[in-house]
């Protein structure tokens, strides 16, 4: 019986969630939403938006989001915003993403050509910012040497002494003392990266894509 009474009270409080949640006004269920598209490292789902914003049938759900979306993506282009959420309509997904038009404008090989750092250096740089901002991992002195031999630790010398890495040492239970390679912020002034946290992510991931092949990606 005290086992019954639990499951009542769960499914009570879910109720009360919900109907709080469809009480929202539509400025509440886009901020929702958008929140949710920001933050996830991923497409997000019909489903998971459907979790906080909740109606009665799936299909309600969807003849009831796709609106708040729209009205997201217009409320975004009035403020001139560089992004749009676009939708993938097989897999009925939704993320965030620079506009299509900037994209094709931004050239990041070019910049860096410009710099004249070697493309040996350049593809340090780029394993770096791949495994560090884009995959959040550490690089160890191991991980160079493993990566690009004894060259590349010397390249990676000549970067940290140019101001665009340093190191750090790192003790992990796991791995024990390590010396680690982390991007300074003359990295990102030089790249001319963008503040904003999404664009930041956009413009590393194109970067990395002018130096590195698919299958280096993968390897990485």
């Amino acid at each position: 019986m005290v086992f019954m009474s639990e499951i009542q009270d769960s499914l009570e409080e879910e109720d009360r969630i919900a109907s709080l949640i469809t009480q929202m006004d539509q400025s509440e269920k886009q901020q929702l939403i958008f929140s949710l598209i920001f933050l996830a490292k991923r497409p997000v789902t019909f489903d998971e938006i459907s979790q906080i914003i909740p109606y009665s049938t799936d299909e309600g759900n969807y003849s009831l989001i796709k609106p708040i979306i729209n009205r997201i993506n217009e409320e975004l282009n009035s403020r001139s915003a560089p992004y749009t959420i676009i939708e993938n309509k097989n897999e009925k997904t939704f993320k965030l993403a620079l506009k299509k038009e900037l994209i094709e404008k931004i050239s990041f090989s070019n910049y860096v050509f410009t710099l004249k750092i070697p493309r040996s250096k350049m593809k340090i740089l780029s394993f770096i910012t791949y495994k560090t901002i884009i995959r959040h991992n550490i690089v160890s002195l191991d991980d160079i040497l493993s990566k690009f031999g004894v060259m590349g630790i010397n390249q990676t010398n000549e970067l940290e002494k140019e101001g665009l890495l340093y190191q750090k040492r790192l003790e992990l239970e796991d791995k024990g003392k390590l010396i680690i390679y982390e991007l300074t912020n003359h990295f990102f002034d030089i790249m001319s990266f963008p503040k904003e946290k999404l664009l930041i992510s956009q413009h590393l991931r194109d970067f990395v894509t002018d130096y590195l092949t698919e299958e280096e990606e993968d390897d990485f």
